[in-house]
């Protein structure tokens, strides 16, 4: 039921109710017609109380809508925080790390120079004189490291070695210093 059927059902009641009240001041209604002046007001009414209900429930629907559009709008307004939030903390750790100097230099780190980097060749077949500083450091980095790889690997193998000649080295030294001190 819509508004305009809502008022035109009211003022139906309104003039029920006025007709009913003057012919009973004036006792000019009958008993059957009273009857069905109070039948026609009370379906009037019920018709009102249906479409209340139907508008009430209407009314709740929009609100459980707005209520679902303000949850959904809450929530991509907690999103679009937390990524700026993100945003914003990515692009501090990016200028961190471009603000970034290393309190070490090439000689406190003890790698090989530039320039014997440099004339050892090219590592994939790149240019690297062409390389950017960042790159070129890595790649010195990288070589260094399997260097020192290397060399630890000897350092290993020397000590192993080391260990099955001393015994034999210090039992020949030990034979030898017996038999020089028992020539007269």
């Amino acid at each position: 039921m819509d508004q305009t059927s809502l008022k035109d059902n009211l003022n139906c009641i309104r003039s029920h109710l006025n007709n009913v009240i003057e012919a009973k001041r004036s006792n000019q209604i009958s008993t059957n017609t009273f009857k069905s002046q109070v039948l026609d007001g009370t379906l009037l009414l019920v018709d009102i109380k249906a479409s209340n209900r139907v508008h009430y429930e209407k009314l709740q629907e929009v609100k459980e809508e707005t209520q679902d559009s303000k949850s959904q709008l809450a929530q991509a307004h907690l999103q679009l925080q937390n990524l700026q939030y993100q945003k914003s903390y990515y692009l501090k750790e990016i200028r961190s790390c471009n603000e970034f100097q290393s309190s070490f230099s090439d000689e406190q780190i003890d790698m090989i120079p530039t320039e014997e980097f440099l004339s050892q060749g090219t590592s994939c077949g790149e240019n690297i004189k062409e390389l950017d500083p960042h790159t070129l450091m890595l790649r010195r980095l990288t070589a260094e490291q399997i260097q020192r790889k290397k060399l630890c690997q000897t350092l290993e193998e020397l000590k192993s070695r080391e260990k099955v000649i001393l015994p034999s080295t210090r039992d020949f030294l030990s034979s030898a210093l017996t038999r020089d001190m028992r020539k007269p």
